[in-house]
């Protein structure tokens, strides 16, 4: 049986060390390094640029690593466009239908947002006079006038699963497009766009045990042609001469210039190691909250305390007297790495009162039994120190 632990070289090299910081950033692995490796000594060059053996394996690799993409949410690599985030994504399509909006209009979010499906629709709304509602408060008078509904599929501040497919039902019925960032959720759950019946999906590779800089955009087909491209250049047209162009009718059109080509291939590499071993956190998650209700730190946990609900292994403390930046600066001292602070989740935060932030603990799959136990055990100690 593989330990996945030694698939990843920082913690081979820091054994001791407890990373529960995944849903912001994975680790990378040492297959990832050996990718990147065999690219750099054996087929460094451009993709879709030349007709050499280096140029033709390393233009399949990048057309490959769009089908793996899709293949995680059920789409086809046609619909799939890479981008620099999943934060740029979002971007993308806010300005491919900014000439769509007109005052009044409705762009609807919820009250769990992560800043980046936030402030990209503040300022879209600022710029075309449309209006941004939340869906907690929304009449129903007021659901015609709907014409984007943008949400996060799971929380990144507590990990709860949301689903809202009769409201996107509803709303694609009546003209409205709808966005799904599926940023959190993919990493631990079945996601498809079927199910969902979105017109636009967002998530990021270094989620997923890729690297940074590589957003996955999904495009149904029918906004391919009306979605406005935010970027123009290099192998995105079919003519162009001294006046004019015309832009490909493809995906294409939207990935302008040399590609990330390094996040390609770190990207298949994370979603083989996430379908090997992503069946591991499902048992792990329980058994962290179950660790958690025996030593009675449940009563800190915020969100939803409905068993009914679904959760990611998501799990934010917050204590009434003692700060989170100081629990989390006694864990490192343990090497116990979490995040602390609100989580880029501001709105969240503020809905949920907790205005100083929380402590965050989240899994990824080289996590064990034993980093659990730490946790639990230092976070105690951490609140008998600051006298909590």
């Amino acid at each position: 049986m593989i330990k996945v632990r030694s698939l990843f070289p920082i913690l081979t090299s820091h054994p001791e060390l407890v990373y529960l910081d995944s849903a912001n950033t994975t680790l990378k692995s040492d297959l990832l390094l050996k990718a990147l490796a065999k690219y750099y000594h054996h087929h460094l060059t451009n993709v879709g640029r030349s007709s050499t053996d280096w140029s033709t394996w390393i233009t399949r690799q990048y057309q490959l690593a769009h089908q793996d993409a899709g293949e995680l949410v059920g789409a086809k690599s046609d619909n799939i466009i890479f981008t620099y985030s999943s934060t740029y994504a979002i971007n993308m399509v806010r300005y491919g239908i900014q000439h769509t909006l007109r005052p009044g209009d409705i762009i609807l979010l919820t009250l769990h947002e992560h800043n980046s499906n936030l402030l990209p629709w503040l300022a879209l709304a600022k710029q075309t006079g449309a209006q941004v509602k939340y869906m907690e408060e929304l009449p129903l008078s007021d659901l015609p006038m709907v014409k984007l509904f943008s949400y996060s599929l799971v929380s990144n501040l507590t990990g709860e699963v949301y689903d809202y497919h009769n409201l996107t039902t509803q709303i694609r019925k009546q003209g409205g497009l709808v966005l799904v960032d599926a940023t959190q959720a993919v990493p631990h759950l079945d996601v498809s766009i079927d199910r969902l019946n979105c017109d636009f999906l967002v998530y990021s590779a270094h989620k997923v045990y890729g690297m940074t800089g590589l957003g996955v955009l999904y495009i149904a087909d029918d906004q391919l042609q009306s979605l406005t491209p935010m970027v123009y250049g290099s192998q995105t047209f079919s003519h162009i001469d001294r006046s004019d162009y015309n832009l490909l009718s493809s995906a294409e059109r939207f990935e302008p210039g040399t590609p990330n080509i390094e996040g390609a291939l770190g990207l298949r590499v994370g979603l083989q190691l996430l379908r090997a071993f992503r069946h591991r956190e499902e048992a792990l998650g329980e058994y962290f909250l179950d660790q958690l209700r025996q030593h009675r730190l449940d009563r800190f946990l915020i969100g939803s305390t409905d068993p009914a609900t679904r959760h990611i292994p998501i799990f934010s403390l917050a204590h009434p007297t003692v700060h989170p930046h100081d629990i989390a600066m006694l864990l490192e001292s343990q090497q116990i790495i979490v995040r602390a602070g609100k989580s880029c989740a501001d709105i969240p935060a503020q809905h949920l009162g907790e205005t100083r932030g929380v402590i965050r603990a989240s899994l990824g799959i080289y996590n064990t039994q034993q980093d659990i136990d730490r946790f639990i055990t230092g976070y105690k100690q951490a609140l008998n120190r600051l006298g909590g």
